[in-house]
């Protein structure tokens, strides 16, 4: 017997480790003494400013993030609902599939909802606490009856 619903949430690590980046950032920058960046922010204080306020500012948005745990997607027999995109019946998904983009520098991985009316939407799922594998198999077991195709994890 499946539960009501499965909520899944940004893993607490990840985001500990943006916080704790964040704030190394911050701390070598801008309160160490002999910090080779300081001089060059003394050279451009606007420069400075501005790198100051961006970095603060995330820390804070990550800080709230960690404290907050909002739910990223919840799971129920009924339907799908995605943190910035809303409420999605299951009659009204088409397919949806797994994309890992790669690249130099990150890799992402999103989930794509085919939805009626040639419709797609895009969701994050690199910073969940669980793994687009364990999404997948959640997914396929409360759809239910409806008939949403999986489209596979794909690479881009």
């Amino acid at each position: 017997m499946l539960e009501d619903r499965v909520i899944i949430r940004a893993s607490w690590l990840k985001q500990f480790l943006y916080v704790l980046l964040l704030g190394v950032v911050l701390f070598v920058n801008y309160v160490v003494p002999d910090s080779s960046a300081k001089e060059n922010f003394a050279k451009r204080p606007i420069f400075g400013l501005l790198i100051f306020f961006i970095l603060l500012s995330l820390f804070i948005y990550f800080l709230f993030e960690i404290i907050k745990r909002r739910p990223e997607i919840v799971i129920t027999a009924q339907g799908l609902e995605l943190r910035n995109s809303g409420y999605f019946e299951w009659e009204s998904i088409l397919s949806f599939e797994t994309i890992e983009y790669r690249s130099r520098e990150s890799n992402s991985e999103a989930l794509i909802l085919h939805l009626d009316g040639m419709k797609e939407v895009e969701h994050d799922i690199s910073i969940l606490e669980i793994n687009r594998f364990e999404l997948v198999d959640l997914l396929l077991k409360y759809k239910g009856t409806f008939q949403v195709v999986f489209d596979g994890h794909n690479t881009k």
